[in-house]
């Protein structure tokens, strides 16, 4: 779970880099006190027309669901490390990405053996 994280947050630095508008905030805990975390990508400028469309991407939301965080990093990686190629996508559109909506039940099946 601590290189999800990681990886969360090294997106968000690169994103930032290349003038992207890129956070990463807690938006809650688990009920074993992990954070879960959103990673929001969108551009710094406001699209035609003053409406910016939102996209919603979680992973992780049952335990042994591990190739989701996956391929929804794929997805945060994608955009921002082909941010010239995805800007129409990323000018009109905030994307909030949550890796790991069950950081408990991920952590339980990596570190328990069943």
């Amino acid at each position: 779970m601590f290189q999800i994280l990681k990886y969360i947050d090294s997106l968000a630095t690169v994103g930032k880099k290349q003038g992207l508008n890129v956070s990463v905030e807690t938006i809650g805990k688990s009920f074993e006190n992990r954070s879960i975390r959103v990673l929001k990508i969108g551009a710094t400028s406001v699209p035609a027309g003053g409406v910016r469309r939102t996209v919603f991407i979680d992973g992780g939301i049952h335990a042994r669901e591990w190739i989701a965080p996956a391929a929804v990093l794929f997805v945060a990686d994608q955009l921002i490390n082909n941010a010239t190629a995805s800007a129409d996508i990323i000018n009109d559109t905030d994307f909030y990405i949550v890796p790991v909506l069950n950081p408990d039940g991920y952590e339980h099946t990596h570190t328990n053996v069943s």
